[in-house]
Order: structure tokens, then C-alpha cells, then sequence
């Protein structure tokens, strides 16, 4: 259930950062769309909320990790993958070693080849960082 509401979160999460469409928008049309069933959708609103409430927290220590690399050149589903997983870092409501294997298990299906190896080695400097 949970893989699937970051899943549904990811999708309005990326529709935002690729149209600008309003993120609780989106995810309504999702959850209207693929007929989410309420639980999960119920988790999928707390993620796309806590990410909007907290983006520049989220996205100050996605920058913090980056090399001589600005967000601006990450792809976006990768954006939205780590603004996920920084979310629930922070919340700390789950281990850490779950987000972060959630967040490769998104990176593995929806992004690039070596996706989950980057989200993987950003999202654990992150969790070094908020300690």
C-alpha cells in the first residue's frame, strides 16, 4: 500500500515540476483517474503535502549534496524521487534504511540506468546530515 501512495505521490509530485500544475490538482486526478483506493491515496496526499510544505528545506539539503551539480540539471522524476525521500527522512517516521530502499525501488522503475545508485548515495549524505 505504501509503495503504491509514493507512486501516486511521485506522479503529481512530477506533473508539478514538469507543467507547473497544481500538485493537490493532480493528485486528484490520479486518484479520480486510477481509482485509488482511500488509504493509499490518504498517504500519497500526506506526501505530496509534507513536500510542498517543506520544499526549500528539501530542496536546500538535496543541494547541499550535489558536487559541482545544480538541481536544475537533475531529471525531474529524479528530483521528484529525492524530494520524496528527503520528506520522509525528515518526518522520520519510517527507518531510514526503508525510505531509502523505497526511493532505489522507484528510482529502478521510473529512472534513468543509474538512477538508484545516485538517489541512493544523495538520500544517505542527507540522512547523515539531519542526523
Amino acid at each position: 500500500m505504501r509503495h503504491r501512495g509514493r507512486k501516486v505521490a511521485l506522479e503529481a509530485i512530477y506533473r508539478f515540476a514538469n507543467t507547473k500544475e497544481d500538485p493537490d490538482q493532480a493528485l486528484a486526478d490520479i486518484i479520480t483517474r486510477d481509482q485509488i483506493p482511500e488509504p493509499v491515496a490518504r498517504f500519497a496526499r500526506e506526501i505530496v503535502s509534507g513536500v510542498e510544505q517543506n520544499l526549500d528545506r528539501i530542496d536546500r539539503l538535496i543541494t547541499e549534496q550535489l558536487k559541482n551539480w545544480d538541481m536544475d540539471r537533475l531529471s525531474l522524476i529524479d528530483q521528484a524521487i529525492l524530494r520524496i525521500g528527503v520528506f520522509e527522512l525528515l518526518e522520520d517516521k519510517i527507518p531510514y534504511q526503508a525510505v531509502i530502499d523505497e526511493a532505489i525501488r522507484l528510482a529502478k522503475e521510473f529512472g534513468g540506468t543509474d538512477s538508484y545508485r545516485f538517489v541512493n548515495g544523495v538520500l544517505d549524505a542527507v540522512r547523515k546530515r539531519i542526523g
